[in-house]
């Protein structure tokens, strides 16, 4: 087996040199992080894979065509050690079915199924689940490496270049305008979300909540946004527990039409962590940040009277990659019993919603819910749950409402 070592300047450790057609084992000796990536390239073309690539980390790699360049890429500098070599007939087989055996979902296909990647061994069982779990999370909302929504937004990975020099400063909304809702809990987020909002053409309203008030951070929020309101809150129910409690007072009143918005992040780190900000990235691309994306939205809503509510492609769920069992989660009874109270009834109640929770919507449209009368103090304070929260169960709620006031809802992508 031949061994590659480096130093890089930018976390790419690369074999510059063409493999043959055949069957290899790839160990990963040494990655500064479980969030590294294998990467080959077919000419022009680079295809990734996202399958973990931390230390103790094996894979067969099965080439059907020569690849130019096979690639280690890890989100920060550090060393990077690799081992590579061609296998013949019978090791091959004892490496597929010891993948056949203990790891039968961890495969990736590259480069439109010229290449294999099958993972053989694992380093520590703790980061093998959250990789595995965050590469399932990536396939169920079409957001897996190849995908053609992440070839096409490099900024998915990448994040957007500093704002100076690129932003206009809102002009405020008139009576019946645009008004945006940014929950930012991570302050470390906020150029991101701006250089997103910068290129919404319309005039529109910004409502920032804060968990953390700061008047360094308001201040910077103003510069670009001279007429944002902000609105201290708890740290309790997400973000979705301080939308409810404005939607409730009356705040997006004047609006007649809202995007919500919020800084979704993983604290934890490798593949977990990439698939929140890949998510996060991927919905503000959907509902504002792609060229001419958030015009065409508000001219749907404005040909369509009956439409209420407008979320990213790919994260409306139950879906074809995404089961009813896994949409649900431990959310279902809550889910039912908030919905009786908003007047719908189990027999009529259908699992429909946009994962993530960032939306277009009228608030017109959202009645039913804000007829619940629910505040923020209603939420529970934030411990890191995962499910059966009053948090959750809205979530899967905000269709449901648009329904019952005689709405419509849609994906971004039908308006491509």
């Amino acid at each position: 087996m031949s061994r590659i070592v480096a130093v890089p300047a930018a976390g790419r450790l690369e074999l510059d040199a063409p493999l043959a057609p055949g069957r290899y084992a790839v160990r990963i000796l040494e990655c500064p992080s479980g969030g590294a990536k294998l990467s080959l390239r077919f000419g022009d073309d680079e295809a990734y894979g996202r399958l973990p690539a931390a230390a103790g980390h094996r894979y067969l790699l099965q080439l059907r065509r020569p690849a130019t360049a096979l690639a280690l890429v890890a989100p920060a500098a550090g060393t990077l050690k690799m081992a590579i070599g061609r296998l013949g007939a019978l090791p091959a087989a004892w490496h597929a079915a010891r993948h056949a055996r203990v790891f039968p979902s961890n495969r990736i296909a590259l480069g439109g199924g010229t290449a294999t990647l099958l993972e053989t061994a694992a380093g520590d069982v703790r980061s093998q689940i959250q990789a595995y779990r965050s590469d399932l999370h990536f396939w169920q909302l079409g957001l897996e490496d190849d995908a053609d929504a992440v070839r096409r937004h490099p900024e998915l990975d990448a994040g957007w270049p500093p704002h100076e020099g690129i932003f206009r400063p809102a002009r405020p909304a008139r009576p019946g305008g645009i008004g945006v809702v940014v929950h930012l809990h991570y302050a470390e987020l906020w150029d991101e979300i701006a250089a997103c909002l910068c290129r919404m053409e319309r005039p529109f309203d910004l409502h920032v909540g804060l968990t953390a008030p700061s008047r360094d951070l308001e201040r910077r929020i103003a510069e670009t946004f001279p007429g944002a309101t902000f609105h201290a809150f708890e740290n309790r129910g997400r973000d979705i527990g301080p939308f409810v409690d404005l939607l409730g007072r009356g705040v997006l009143d004047r609006y007649a039409y809202v995007c919500k918005l919020h800084g979704k992040r993983s604290l934890q780190s490798g593949t977990t962590r990439d698939f929140g900000a890949r998510w996060r990235r991927h919905c503000y691309v959907e509902l504002l940040a792609a060229p001419g994306r958030a015009e065409r939205l508000l001219d749907a809503f404005d040909r369509d009277p009956g439409l209420g509510l407008i979320g990213p492609a790919g994260n409306r769920i139950p879906n074809r990659r995404y089961a009813p069992r896994a949409a649900w989660g431990g959310n279902r009874a809550l889910t039912l019993q908030v919905a009786r109270r908003m007047g719908i009834a189990e027999a009529d109640f259908a699992l429909d919603f946009f994962a993530g929770s960032m939306f277009w919507v009228r608030p017109q449209a959202l009645q039913r819910l804000r007829g619940l009368g629910l505040q923020q103090r209603d939420f529970p304070p934030e411990s890191g749950q995962r499910d059966r929260t009053l948090q959750h169960a809205i979530e899967r709620l905000f269709l449901s409402a648009v329904r019952a006031a005689g709405y419509g809802a849609a994906e971004s992508g039908d308006f491509d």
